[in-house]
């Protein structure tokens, strides 16, 4: 272990410091913080100083833990302390205090909603910020006791100077319940949200202001304490203009409330539309997101499909997927790889390649991440992150562990075959042998009939009948996996040397071989397992009108049934199967001829849960189920007029959903040049031939956004993507004009 001196300790921090901006400009904050609070600067930027000591700290733990006795803790507080402690450690510090004109009049507000409120209470004219707040109105007659401010009442005048900060607009309002002006309905609040600043009382004085928020838009509404909490001396209120580190934190703490706020309500609009398509899609069971190139329909398609999922996609056994010994690569760039140390159904123990100590990840905290990934509300300045992350990353990228989605991509040459079932070819030592499978539908379609079918009955029967489809398709794999080097003996010198669709071929020297059936082998364990017969059975007591093929051969089903028993040992489940939404994404839907590649489905589409008949039989069944809890998204690109149309029979099927292109320029984390958006669209307005639609060509809004990180600079994306598609819509005589290469030519990016 190395020892803790000085010049280590200066390195650590130097490198941590240096990280901590690097991750502070990949993940970035909501900019406008940067006037509150103390802050960092580093390359002439400013940064809040919590976020910079949190990536710090992060950064210590995970690579300098060695010379650390134990994990790297948070030592100071917010404000001024935290920035001293990270100037102290080689950051420039930035104080902003009497000058931040925000702040000020921060302070000023809570100076006049205590002295008002003491004042409707008491009417005592000492009290403190009486002669500079009140006494002026009184004189004036314009003082208001009670009113609403959110709702345009006068009493609003009395903070007008004081009511407008760069990130909204602060009200007073004064709701006294029966002539008590010491209840929650006096309070500030960020207009238009319930986040409110709230008054606690000790008689007829102020001690203390705390923050909260009322879940108005929620049944039932409710009160959020959000623990932000300072006494009147803490804050430095009335003392003259002196701006203490509490009350910039307390601010800090407003500010950042309504941020998440917005951040929530913003994401919450942007899901509206997913949402409606998933309701549509729940009604409908399959749609197609129809629009032209570019305004990501796939993404849409993935977002409806997780939504419609929801909590299904959860790990529920770590053991499934992870083994001791393993190593599983860094999301975060900390670290090349972890150590998996520990593996258990509910937690797993890792280590950093580079650290001595280990970290304990519970199943719940894994579960948590893989949400957050997914949907981008990820919270990157938590201890643990980098290693959560990890093992969130590898679930979701390299296991796909939501294995109730699947996409895949139709061509022009798709088939039933392809797509529905098939025959394949498999070779079987000198010779080729046949079979009819289960295709992409196929399989997915009997999945997720499986689970339906567990779900809704959920009785001992169907218990059965899952536990048998599941470990005899186990056992059957085993046989065949073994095969042709070592033979599953049955008695004697006869043994099972071939599996074939539906049947196990023994007795290779006979001159006709025998064959046990799949679905009488099948039938056989489920008689057992209901206790109808039993292992030492001999032939003679088997239903012969049942059991007619096992009767005349059951010297070798028997001994091919204990090797089942011997292996799989069924227990009686009492847990009530929870139904799952399984959910097939086809891109590019119509490339393909649908109505060849659905063949008999068409029926099925509309009519789930009932049976249709396939061309191709599965073992001793040509059956096929759509059951219910299987939905389908199609998208769709309505520039492309080289694919077929979609027939009425499949259009009536289908909800047809328009994806077209719109302004990014307020979406977070993203560069989008709307002015190029805006002329590009412009040609669409002004030199779109008459035989087309705006909305079927217009390029989408995935072309705008600058991607310079990857190298794809609007400059590039302007050239080699779309320029290029515009050139060609000239030549398809989408876009006509005398000038309209010109047009095309003098397009320019703006960022």
């Amino acid at each position: 272990m190395l020892e803790m001196t000085e010049d280590i300790e200066k390195k650590a921090w130097k490198e941590a410091l240096q990280y901590a901006f690097d991750q502070a400009d990949k993940n970035p904050w909501n900019k406008s913080q940067n006037y509150r609070d103390y802050a960092i600067e580093n390359k002439d930027k400013l940064y809040p100083n919590k976020v910079i000591y949190q990536w710090a700290i992060n950064y210590l733990n995970e690579n300098y833990s060695e010379i650390y006795e134990e994990e790297v803790k948070v030592k100071t507080g917010v404000g001024k302390e935290m920035n001293d402690y990270l100037a102290s450690k080689g950051a420039k510090s930035i104080i902003l205090n009497k000058s931040n004109e925000n702040i000020i009049k921060f302070k000023n507000l809570l100076e006049y909603f205590v002295s008002h409120l003491e004042w409707v209470v008491s009417e005592n004219s000492s009290n403190s910020g009486y002669s500079r707040y009140i006494k002026p109105l009184i004189d004036s007659n314009n003082f208001k006791k009670t009113g609403q401010g959110y709702a345009g009442a006068r009493i609003q005048d009395q903070i007008k100077e004081w009511e407008s900060y760069d990130s909204g607009e602060i009200t007073i309002n004064i709701q006294p319940n029966y002539g008590d002006y010491k209840t929650v309905k006096c309070y500030l609040n960020w207009k238009g949200t319930g986040i409110n600043i709230v008054a606690r009382w000790r008689e007829d004085r102020i001690v203390s202001l705390y923050q909260d928020e009322f879940i108005f838009w929620e049944e039932p509404t409710r009160r959020v304490n959000l623990e932000v909490e300072f006494s009147l001396k803490e804050l430095e209120l009335f003392n003259n203009d002196q701006i203490g580190h509490n009350l910039i934190s307390f601010y800090d703490s407003f500010v950042r409330t309504l941020e998440k706020r917005k951040y929530i309500d913003k994401q919450n609009e942007l899901m509206k539309t997913v949402l409606q398509n998933k309701k549509i899609l729940e009604y409908k069971k399959q749609i197609i997101l129809q629009g032209p190139p570019g305004t990501g329909k796939t993404r849409e398609a993935k977002k409806i499909a997780e939504e419609l999922i929801g909590n299904n996609s959860k790990v529920s056994d770590l053991k499934k997927y992870f083994k001791v010994g393993q190593k599983i690569n860094s999301s975060s760039g900390i670290a090349s790889y972890y150590d998996v140390l520990e593996v258990l159904a509910n937690k797993i123990t890792i280590k950093n390649e580079k650290a001595v100590e280990n970290r304990e990840i519970s199943l719940d905290i894994i579960n948590d991440t893989i949400s957050q990934i997914k949907t981008g509300q990820v919270d990157k300045t938590r201890v643990n992150y980098a290693y959560e992350s990890a093992l969130a990353t590898y679930l979701i990228q390299e296991v796909k562990i939501n294995d109730q989605i699947k996409l895949i991509q139709f061509h022009p040459s798709f088939t039933y075959e392809d797509f529905v079932r098939g025959i394949v070819a498999e070779s079987k030592g000198d010779k080729i042998e046949y079979k009819n499978v289960n295709k992409i539908l196929g399989e997915f379609a009997e999945k997720a009939l499986s689970n339906y079918k567990a779900s809704v009955g959920h009785t001992t029967e169907l218990n059965i009948d899952v536990w048998i489809k599941d470990k005899f398709e186990d056992f059957k794999n085993n046989i065949q996996a073994k095969l042709p080097e070592e033979e599953t003996l049955l008695t004697g010198d006869i043994s099972v040397f071939e599996v074939s669709d539906d049947h196990f071929k023994y007795a290779k020297k006979w001159q006709s071989p025998g064959y046990l059936k799949f679905s009488e082998f099948k039938k056989l364990v489920k008689a057992i397992l209901q206790k109808e017969i039993d292992l030492s059975s001999s032939a003679s007591k088997l239903d012969k009108n049942k059991f007619l093929h096992a009767h005349y051969r059951y010297t070798y089903y028997n001994a091919l049934l204990n090797k089942f028993f011997n292996e799989y040992n069924y227990e009686v489940k009492t847990d009530k199967v929870e139904l799952k939404k399984y959910v097939l994404i086809i891109d590019e839907i119509n490339r393909a001829n649908l109505s060849s590649v659905l063949g008999e489905l068409i029926y099925a589409l509309e009519y789930r849960g009932e049976e249709v008949e396939s061309m191709y039989k599965i073992g001793e069944d040509n059956k096929l189920i759509l059951p219910p809890n299987l939905y389908i998204i199609g998208t769709m690109n309505t520039a492309d007029r080289s694919v077929g149309h979609i027939d009425y029979a499949i259009r009536r099927r289908f909800a047809f959903v328009d994806v077209l292109p719109k302004d990014l320029s307020e979406e977070d984390n993203i560069s989008f040049d709307t002015e190029l958006f805006y002329s590009v669209e412009k040609l669409f307005d002004t030199n779109l031939s008459p035989e087309f639609e705006k909305k079927d060509v217009q390029l989408g809004h995935s072309y705008f956004i600058d991607k310079s990180k990857d190298g794809g600079s609007m400059n590039i994306r302007l050239e080699y993507e779309i320029k290029p598609i515009l050139f060609e819509y000239v030549k398809d005589g989408v876009l006509i004009g005398d000038d309209i290469k010109k047009q095309i030519e003098d397009l320019q990016p703006s960022i």
